[in-house]
């Protein structure tokens, strides 16, 4: 499992700590964790990290690059509401000098993920994943025939 983002590698340690048995932390910003990983993952996790990309598509390709096949890409960013127009930025999770830069919807991440073949199923509007094929461990939480609808 590779933490892409991971910051401190906390995640990480946690992770290993309750039995997973390899994970690894990738962010180019922390130089302990900077050096891109030359393998390929079956699980990628990425926690309200893709918000703060100011290249977006870029992003999801290296993530797409690091994963195997099957493999899932689980991310969590909060959905774009859908009267943004009206909030602009007084929307709360909005911060183009200290925090997210950008925004999504679901026809956005879907058009990302058609970049690379990869599905979009959404557990709610905070958390995602991303699948070309569902592999065997997913199968039990997600069902490739089921989206949950953005509420707002």
């Amino acid at each position: 499992m590779l933490d892409y983002g991971g910051g401190n590698g906390r995640l990480a340690e946690l992770l290993r700590a309750a039995g997973f048995p390899r994970v690894e932390t990738y962010d180019p910003f922390v130089p302990r964790f900077a050096t891109k990983p030359t393998e390929r993952f079956d699980c990628i996790v990425s926690i309200e990290m893709v918000e703060h990309s100011t290249d977006p598509v870029g992003t999801f390709a290296e993530m797409n690059d690091l994963l195997t096949e099957p493999g899932l890409i689980l991310f969590s960013t909060l959905l774009q509401p859908n009267d943004l127009d009206r909030r602009g930025l007084s929307w709360w999770y909005v911060g183009p000098r200290n925090g997210p830069v950008s925004l999504y919807t679901k026809a956005a991440l879907d058009a990302i993920g058609r970049r690379f073949g990869l599905t979009r199923h959404s557990f709610d509007n905070n958390h995602h994943a991303f699948y070309r094929v569902l592999p065997a461990f997913a199968e039990s939480f997600i069902r490739a025939d089921v989206t949950v609808e953005d509420s707002r």
